[in-house]
C-alpha cells in the first residue's frame, strides 16, 4: 500500500512537471507569434514618424 502511495506521488509530480513544460511551450509559442507583429508595428511606425518629419512644413 505504502509502494502504491508513493507510486501515485511520483506520478502526481510527473504530471505538474509535464503540464509545467507544456505551459512554458505554449507561451514560448505565443511569443513568436507576437514578437514579428511587434517588429512590424515598430517598423512601420517608424516609418510614418520619418514621413510626418519629413512632410512637416518648416518654422519661419
Amino acid at each position: 500500500m505504502k509502494e502504491q502511495i508513493t507510486s501515485l506521488q511520483i506520478n502526481n509530480r510527473k504530471r505538474e512537471e509535464l503540464e509545467q513544460a507544456a505551459n512554458s511551450l505554449s507561451k514560448a509559442a505565443r511569443e513568436l507569434e507576437i514578437r514579428p507583429i511587434q517588429k512590424k508595428i515598430i517598423d512601420i511606425s517608424e516609418v510614418l514618424s520619418d514621413i510626418k518629419s519629413n512632410t512637416e512644413e518648416p518654422l519661419e
